[in-house]
């Protein structure tokens, strides 16, 4: 068994037959990894499943078990490969947001897609900006302010790519879970 697994709360791809989607895990048991499959509908048999850890990506090969609405990923002995990789899973949400710069207006913008490690942003009009800002994403009652840099711009500079600078084990819990609900709709309107 892999000695690398997912923790808990932690986003996950599975891919599963014709299935792929991005996964909230559970509970770990023994050496099984529970899943949250927002209600899809997966085949038992050969699956993958990827993650991010401390030093990169992460990937498993091994058996889907789908039991009485539980879904268990069931790591084989020889099937985890590594990789460095530096991208978060992200998903396409458009959420209200602004970009706060420091003796500036806020400007305000939506993501195109977000990702515990940054998010691409459109605005209405160009923005031309390099280097460090804040983002305040609204996050149902809440806004949730990040610190990012510009990581490029895009569309004549209507879109902004950053990448989150700081962020701490509440807000990326708080992230991973509206990634989540967003793919949930994602699946639902399928």
């Amino acid at each position: 068994m892999s000695a690398f697994l997912p923790t808990v709360g932690q986003l996950a791809r599975l891919v599963a037959g014709p299935v792929n989607l991005v996964a909230v895990v559970e509970r770990l048991d023994g050496g099984a990894v529970v899943l949250d499959v927002h209600g899809a509908v997966l085949p038992a048999g050969a699956a993958r499943l990827s993650f991010n850890c401390a030093f990169g990506g992460v990937l498993l090969a091994g058996q889907l078990q789908v039991d009485g609405g539980e879904t268990r990923f069931l790591p084989s002995e020889k099937g985890g490969s590594f990789a460095q990789r530096r991208e978060t899973f992200r998903v396409t949400v458009a959420l209200p947001a602004a970009i706060v710069r420091r003796g500036r207006s806020r400007v305000p913008c939506t993501t195109v897609n977000l990702s515990i490690g940054g998010a691409l942003l459109e605005t209405e009009r160009p923005l031309a900006h390099t280097g460090k800002l804040t983002v305040a994403i609204e996050c149902g009652d809440r806004v949730v302010s990040l610190a990012a840099t510009v990581v490029r711009s895009q569309h004549a500079a209507m879109g902004l790519a950053v990448a989150f600078t700081s962020v701490d084990g509440t807000v990326e819990r708080e992230l991973s879970t509206l990634v989540a609900a967003a793919q949930r709709r994602a699946l639902g309107s399928r």
